[in-house]
């Protein structure tokens, strides 16, 4: 039996030892019956210390989570999704900018929800790192469409 993970970090004892020591699958479709657990604090910690901007935690068929870890100054691109997203602030603060230049600053513990087909760009406006946990209701891979493409 595989668990729904994608570069799951921080298992909860319990859930680990229900798999009796083994391996954990980087499978992005869910077991059903089985729930997943992430630690927010070692997820954050291994983005930063591996540098990665993005961190898959879980994904199935109809929806995924993710952790985006950004440096002071880093940005997305002005896109938009074909399913609705939110995204949670961890840490640190966040311009959020609309196509026609409408912007908003959120900050830890706000969420933002986007639309579908919702263009938006997200930039590290703080001092210190940005962590944001994301959501979406469809599976990893799904259309990425920046304002240039549309």
């Amino acid at each position: 039996m595989e668990l729904c993970c994608a570069k799951l970090h921080g298992l909860s004892n319990e859930v680990q030892q229900a798999f009796n020591g083994k391996k954990i699958s980087a499978s992005r479709t869910c077991v059903k019956g089985i729930p997943i657990f992430a630690n927010i604090n070692d997820t954050m910690r291994m983005a930063e210390d591996e540098k990665k901007r993005f961190v898959p935690l879980f994904g199935s068929d109809s929806f995924r989570s993710w952790i985006l870890y950004f440096q002071p100054g880093e940005h997305t691109d002005m896109h938009y999704h074909m399913s609705p997203e939110t995204f949670l602030v961890l840490q640190g603060k966040a311009s959020v900018k609309g196509l026609k230049g409408e912007k908003r600053i959120i900050e830890k513990n706000e969420i933002v929800f986007f639309g579908a087909k919702d263009y938006y760009q997200i930039t590290n406006v703080g001092t210190e790192p940005l962590v944001l946990v994301g959501n979406r209701s469809e599976a990893f891979g799904g259309a990425h469409v920046t304002a240039k493409e549309a």
